[in-house]
């Protein structure tokens, strides 16, 4: 450890960090095509500071951040997004996730819709 590293540690208070989500990470594949397209144009963007703030958009798919919207099913049946993907989203939310993580690379689970796009 550097000195400055040794004052700072000295100086500053304990960190404490009380927010913790549950994430869970799974395939892009648990949402159909037609609700990518969908996705992609509700992800929050900083560049033009539209989109929703509870959706991110991440290099290889999407985080959800469902306890930032307690309407988060409605809003996404209203906005189009398909019932399987959202059941999708429910089983993995009923299981205590707050946050899902559609990554290209994520876990394919059988007890969850599945598409091949």
């Amino acid at each position: 450890m550097t000195d400055t590293a040794k004052a700072a540690t000295d100086i500053l208070p304990t960190l404490s960090i009380y927010e913790s989500p549950r994430t869970a990470t799974i395939s892009t594949a648990h949402v159909s095509q037609e609700d990518q397209h969908i996705i992609a144009d509700l992800c929050w963007s900083n560049d033009t500071e539209r989109g929703e703030h509870w959706i991110l958009s991440t290099k290889y798919g999407w985080i959800f951040c469902l306890d930032r919207r307690c309407s988060w099913a409605t809003d996404l049946a209203n906005l189009g997004i398909s019932t399987r993907t959202i059941f999708n989203l429910k089983r993995v939310a009923d299981c205590g996730y707050q946050w899902i993580n559609f990554e290209a690379c994520g876990d394919q689970l059988d007890q969850l819709f599945m598409w091949d796009w």
